[in-house]
């Protein structure tokens, strides 16, 4: 009887403590940011999936929609836009789709509070389409380097995150615009454009 009442308490102990670990498997997220900064308003939305393979690793992969503001004016000085001898500026519809890999590695855990930072590299589609009319230019966007991501988990299968900052190289247009530190293509940036607010289920 007593082997039989410390066998049960085990079981127990053990079911509670595999019950208390995180969920691992595959998992979906949404985010969704918003910006100002530039010469155009756009809302981000990212839809990802991934897998989480211990309480610290994952790897995944995200696709970021910029959803541009139709009435916003892009400014006719910057270099690769096209000028107009009819107007000075011309509204444009941006068109971004952003296809990022990644990895993440949680490197504090308190309580339900999450704090890691996944390395990561972007490239895009960029299309801009001049009001009135003319050809379409593509710019360069190819960026690798490392964000900071907080996370809170309500349970074993759902957390709502944040994610932000940006440190690495960047080959892009705004890449020394705003909040950054660098004036090359190794830059800092803590610009609201790496700002993403989301939430992630895990299977």
């Amino acid at each position: 009887m007593k082997k039989l009442l410390i066998t049960f308490v085990l079981l127990l102990l053990s079911f509670e403590f595999a019950m208390a670990q995180e969920k691992n498997g595959f998992y979906v997220e949404l985010s969704m940011g918003f910006s100002n900064e530039l010469s155009d308003s756009y809302v981000q939305l990212a839809p990802g999936i991934g897998y989480k393979f211990s309480d610290s690793w994952a790897v995944g992969f995200r696709t970021t929609f910029r959803l541009g503001d139709e009435t916003s004016e892009v400014k006719m000085s910057a270099p690769y836009e096209r000028k107009n001898t009819n107007a000075g500026k011309f509204s444009a519809v941006p068109e971004v789709r952003l296809y990022t890999p990644y990895v993440r590695y949680t490197f504090l855990h308190v309580n339900k509070f999450h704090i890691g930072t996944e390395g990561m590299l972007s490239w895009a589609t960029v299309r801009e389409i001049p009001y009135y009319g003319g050809p379409t230019y593509t710019p360069p966007f190819f960026e690798a380097g490392a964000n900071v991501n907080v996370a809170y988990h309500l349970s074993r299968h759902f957390a709502f995150f944040a994610q932000g900052l940006f440190l690495g190289y960047s080959h892009a247009d705004f890449a020394n615009k705003g909040a950054v530190i660098g004036k090359g293509r190794f830059v800092l940036d803590a610009n609201w454009r790496r700002a993403m607010l989301g939430a992630r289920v895990v299977f």
